[in-house]
């Protein structure tokens, strides 16, 4: 489509009938005060993005058609939470996007530096500095800002995030650049928990990846290890399934997995840059009410910080080191 923004003006009253980034307050319930971005890009894409919890995705539809997984405890201030061990579950949203870290992805943990909750504390944390910019100079949406970890005698750890959606377009381009700002060197545990639900996962649905070998987390996965690549209707009782892809990057420098369904004619491609992001772990969940898929490219896998340090899959990030991550999340129809 036409980009140029006098194409528009001679049409329309006011830009923002086709295309915005509105900030706003939820005030109702659990999510009271939480702070949001809603964007529609003007041509197929609206999403909402939490200001107030790490400027993850919440919501994303293609053309009207819902993609994510929105988990039962729903969208929640951080205040109305404690994000401490056993939590997890009363405060996981799900979300097209929701990330985890920084220094624990997996199950709870202990060690002599203090205890990490469930995925970590990032998720839960609200961004500052955020913008939110409609740039018809350059084509897209942009919304930027940066999430802090820190603590007293301990770790200073940012994130800065900027995610880029293309006017009149389908995708979403996410760039984290992780900081040590302080002045010991810290393990670092990085996973972006891309959450698909219905209609986009169903029965109709199936996952191509590129890979070198699968491996299943435990004996419950085993079961389920012919079937990784397709789904079934909801299931009661259904117990999770998780398997480990040792991916293979393609032609473009990345790692992708294509999540397909014919009878929406839609192919979401999640990709993603393996040399920083070097395991990709998939969940799957079939249990009635809890109906999702996870594509989660991660820097290591989800044993937890005390068995991934001892496996030696915890990156080290110096004092005063920074780390890029490059993710795209593309819509294609079939």
């Amino acid at each position: 489509m036409n980009k140029d923004k006098r194409y528009y003006l001679a049409r329309t009253g006011h830009t923002e009938q086709l295309v915005y980034a509105r900030r706003s307050v939820l005030s109702e319930g659990k999510a009271d005060g939480l702070r949001v971005i809603d964007i529609d890009n003007g041509g197929s894409l609206t999403c909402t993005i939490l200001e107030g919890r790490c400027l993850d995705i919440a919501k994303l539809n293609y053309k009207g058609i819902n993609l994510g997984f929105l988990g039962k405890p729903g969208l929640q201030h951080s205040a109305q939470t404690s994000v401490t061990p056993g939590e997890f579950t009363r405060y996981f949203n799900g979300g097209m996007l929701y990330t985890c870290g920084l220094r624990n992805t997996g199950p709870n943990n202990c060690d002599d530096s203090g205890q990490y909750p469930y995925h970590g504390r990032l998720g839960m944390t609200p961004a500052n500095e955020v913008s939110s910019i409609v740039n018809w100079d350059k084509g897209f949406i942009e919304i930027t800002g940066k999430v802090e970890l820190s603590a007293l005698f301990g770790y200073n750890l940012v994130l800065n995030r900027c995610i880029r959606i293309p006017l009149f377009g389908s995708e979403i381009k996410i760039e984290d650049t992780v900081v040590n700002q302080g002045f010991n060197d810290e393990n670092l545990m990085l996973l972006y928990h891309f959450n698909f639900g219905w209609p986009m996962l169903s029965e109709h649905t199936k996952i191509k990846i590129n890979h070198n070998s699968i491996e299943p987390r435990d004996d419950v996965a085993k079961k389920g290890i012919t079937s990784w690549n397709t789904f079934e209707l909801p299931i009661d009782n259904y117990q999770e399934q998780v398997f480990y892809h040792d991916t293979i990057s393609e032609s473009d420098g990345f790692a992708h997995a294509h999540i397909i369904n014919e009878s929406l004619h839609l192919q979401v491609d999640i990709s993603y840059d393996k040399e920083v992001l070097p395991q990709l772990i998939e969940w799957k969940s079939m249990a009635s009410g809890d109906y999702a898929l996870g594509i989660e490219p991660s820097t290591s896998r989800v044993g937890g910080r005390e068995i991934e340090n001892k496996e030696n899959r915890i990156f080290l990030l110096k004092a005063g080191e920074a780390k890029i991550f490059k993710l795209n999340l593309k819509i294609n129809t079939l």
